[in-house]
């Protein structure tokens, strides 16, 4: 069972959360970073392609974009409906989603972002249910346990995609996420993602409860090899523990079978970064195949 050790997790995200917002800030007084204030962002912000370019830009004020498409099998992945080998809830569909977010930077190591965009379904056989994708607030911060580096973010959405909000009655959710990683050296990085998500619903629709995630914890270990300042493969395993709404007990959990991420991560510039990935069920009852392999990309775009 992994209950316990999700608890845990859960208890090492809290523990990160005030660790993390209670370290002394290095203000940025100025509409521009003073050298101190540069080079404690060069200290303090993980020093990997992706987070970097999560983070946005070092001036207080930037801008950022970020596309994403969670597609279909990989022997058709521009089809219009997405395998669920791993008997996720709710069953994954075919999406493509654009968001726009502004980012303030209080300091040398803290950021909070809102964002919102469009988000649609079916986007290469005619888009449906085109609507507001989830818009966001959020707060972040980099920090350092010894050599271990982090980023630790908190965020506060409203569903508002059709599968979300219009099908089964989500409304409001917090998620409570950490990324740490420790860099091995001769380019590999072992890190660790813990992941926390909170949600509420409407209650006067004739929803299933069964496809209400009420709260859920991951558990992702991730290894990552650096070919150079472009190019990155990364590798992701997902452990997760589910308690949906029709469990009568707070405690009781569903653990969905684990999957594993294979991903290749591209890193332009500074300000962007591209991610294919493959996502695969190899612990499941059905082999692994081409047509039950999901595939999909995120970008991330800083515009400031």
């Amino acid at each position: 069972m992994l209950i316990k050790p999700l608890c845990k997790a859960l208890f090492f995200i809290v523990f990160l959360s005030a660790l993390a917002f209670v370290e002394a800030p290095a203000k940025a007084k100025d509409s521009s970073l003073t050298p101190t204030t540069e080079a404690l962002i060069a200290e303090k912000i993980p020093q990997n392609e992706r987070l970097q370019t999560l983070e946005g830009s070092k001036s207080p004020w930037s801008g950022q974009f970020q596309a994403t498409y969670n597609g279909s099998s990989l022997d058709h992945p521009l089809s219009e409906s997405a395998p669920n080998p791993g008997k996720v809830v709710p069953a994954p569909v075919v999406t493509a989603s654009g968001t726009f977010s502004g980012r303030y930077r209080f300091d040398a190591v803290t950021t909070a972002g809102v964002g919102a965009g469009v988000i649609t379904e079916t986007p290469f056989q005619g888009p449906e249910n085109t609507r507001g994708s989830d818009p966001y607030v959020d707060v972040a911060r980099s920090f350092s346990i010894g050599p271990i580096r982090n980023r630790l973010d908190l965020s506060l959405k409203y569903y508002s995609s059709h599968q979300y909000h219009d099908l089964n009655g989500y409304r409001a959710g917090i998620s409570v996420f950490d990324d740490s990683f420790y860099e091995l050296g001769a380019g590999f990085t072992l890190g660790l993602t813990l992941n926390a998500y909170f949600n509420t619903f409407d209650d006067k629709g004739t929803y299933r409860k069964s496809q209400q995630i009420a709260y859920q914890f991951y558990i992702d270990p991730v290894l990552e090899y650096r070919f150079n300042k472009m190019f990155t493969v990364r590798a992701v395993a997902a452990l997760t523990q589910t308690h949906t709404r029709d469990m009568k007990v707070a405690s009781e959990f569903h653990a969905p079978e684990p999957f594993q991420m294979l991903g290749f991560g591209l890193s332009a510039t500074e300000r962007v970064y591209l991610y294919l990935f493959a996502k695969f069920f190899p612990y499941g009852t059905q082999p692994v195949t081409a047509k039950n392999t999901v595939v999909g990309f995120n970008t991330i775009v800083n515009l400031l």
